[in-house]
């Protein structure tokens, strides 16, 4: 399919069920199939999953984003996905695209080590805040829905116990873990 993009999920978008439902709630998308092709699993190195916008949509609470790390070695784990040129509108409009999230082209390592060029999408901070300094507590159902679809895609320990850091704001919570003698 030349027409395809790959593109990369992270959050929400990892649930089939949440598409689903914002699907229902918007008719002009009904007839778009948002039953996503999968891929591959993977990782966006040099990143770290943040929460630093606040959306209205989910109980005025945080929502994922991408923030660039200073610790070359963290990532964030999602998926890659093909999309059709239908989905991809559909997707840029559940993300709110451009003045919630803005698209962004970015290089996700697949479970096979290769790099692939990815669409994702990147929150837009409010108020000219610094991303890498803010975060706003999500909502426990919103974080509910990533995890599920973290679930549903099988993604590796290390997305759960990032998302379960993070969505706590513990900046050093994993490396105080990783620095802990196996037992």
């Amino acid at each position: 399919m030349s027409d395809s993009i790959l593109y990369f999920a992270y959050g929400s978008n990892l649930n089939q069920e949440d598409l689903n439902k914002w699907k229902r709630e918007w008719p002009e998308w009904k007839n778009t199939d948002l039953n996503l092709d999968k891929k591959s699993i993977g990782f966006l190195c040099g990143y770290r999953l943040g929460f630093t916008r606040i959306s209205k949509n989910r109980g005025n609470k945080g929502v994922a984003d991408i923030v660039p790390s200073d610790d070359p070695m963290s990532k964030v784990w999602g998926v890659i996905f093909s999309l059709t040129p239908a989905q991809d509108r559909a997707i840029a409009a559940k993300e709110g695209s451009p003045t919630a999230y803005r698209p962004l082209a970015i290089g996700v390592t697949d479970v096979d080590g290769v790099k692939q060029c990815c669409l994702t999408y990147q929150a837009v901070v409010q108020g000219g805040k610094s991303r890498k300094a803010t975060h706003f507590e999500p909502d426990d159902d919103y974080i509910k829905v990533i995890y599920l679809g973290g679930e549903q895609h099988q993604l590796p320990k290390e997305f759960f116990e990032h998302l379960q850091a993070k969505s706590r704001g513990d900046e050093d919570d994993l490396k105080q873990r990783s620095e802990k003698p196996a037992r």
